[in-house]
């Protein structure tokens, strides 16, 4: 399940960096391609970091790469949050406290994903 949590990190930080990686030319049209595909799935890839981040954020060391996911699954369901009963309203007014915040938690996420797919190592 780990994997997957890490997975679901890469794919929706780059979703949420995606402006930053428009900076630069060459990278840019490799991401845009794969965060064009990614969209489709952005809510699919928002639940994931969401219940993912739920669920692993009591886990002893790890609390910051969890918070970084569950924060990035709040930034991508967005709107879709105030569904959720007892939570939605919070988890919504939290979605839009973040916005400002987008660019350098997409990148936060993905540095969380990479270590946690390629190291046992917990921040």
């Amino acid at each position: 399940m780990e994997t997957i949590f890490d997975i679901a990190k890469i794919a929706g930080g780059l979703l949420l960096a995606q402006q930053f990686f428009a900076q630069y030319d060459s990278v840019n049209t490799h991401v845009n391609k794969l965060a064009k595909w990614l969209a489709g799935f952005q809510s699919i890839i928002g639940g994931a970091l969401l219940g993912f981040g739920v669920y692993f954020i009591i886990r002893p060391g790890c609390f910051i790469m969890d918070a970084s996911g569950f924060l990035g699954g709040v930034l991508l369901l967005g709107f879709g949050l105030k569904e959720i009963p007892l939570l939605g309203e919070w988890l919504l007014k939290l979605s839009i406290w973040l916005k400002p915040f987008t660019i350098p938690l997409g990148i936060a996420v993905i540095i969380s994903g990479v270590l946690g797919l390629f190291t046992s190592m917990c921040l």
